[in-house]
Order: structure tokens, then sequence, then C-alpha cells
């Protein structure tokens, strides 16, 4: 925020590209959420971090493709299902911990099922 309590819209943008895990979450909740800026592009770049390090901007970002995806963006979001299921069935005793981010995706896929019936 500047001093005027404005948001500074163009430090957003650069958090996206630049930023750590949770600069940029927040960069994408804030143009997802409170404009019309299509974000998928960012989306994608943000797919293609560090799986452990960028856990909760790729969370975010899945969530964006969701909201502004089509249907030739489920593929990708079936390979990250497919991703986090190879990552956690290899130690039983992680099971749990890849429920939530599946059922994540899932409902990403949910959204685009929705969004391009209507």
């Amino acid at each position: 925020m500047k001093e005027n309590n404005k948001v500074d819209v163009e430090e957003l943008k650069k958090s996206i590209v630049e930023g750590e895990d949770m600069e940029r979450c927040i960069g994408l909740y804030y143009f997802l959420n409170y404009t019309n800026e299509y974000i998928i592009k960012h989306a994608y770049e943000i797919l293609q971090l560090d799986k452990d390090f960028y856990e909760l901007s790729r969370s975010y970002a899945i969530t964006v493709i969701g909201q502004q995806g089509t249907r030739k963006d489920i593929p990708v979001l079936m390979e990250e299902y497919l991703d986090i299921e190879g990552k956690y069935s290899k130690d039983e005793e992680n099971y749990l911990n890849s429920l939530l981010p599946k059922r994540h995706v899932m409902d990403s896929i949910e959204m685009i099922n929705y969004h391009t019936m209507l």
C-alpha cells in the first residue's frame, strides 16, 4: 500500500512475477478478487516454479486457473493432481497431507466445468 491507503497495483504486479511465495499469493488474490484483469498467464508461470518452495502461491494459481480457465486447462490441472498423488503416495504416513491439495485441484476442475457450461 502507498501512504494514502491506495493499493500500488504496479508493485503487486511486480510481486507476482518476482516476489516470495506469500507475496505472489497476495498479488494473485488481489487481481483475482478486486480487478477484472486476466491473470491466468501469471498463474501458469507460478506453476513452473519449485513445488516445495512456492506451495502456497502454486495453490492459489490453481484457483486462478479454475476461475479464469477453459476446458483446455483441465489437463494441466490433472497433471498437478497426479504430481500431488505421486509425491505423497510414496510415503503412506503423509497420505492425509495430500487430501486438501488434491481436493483443491478437483474444485478448480469443477469450476471450469461449471462456468464453461453456462
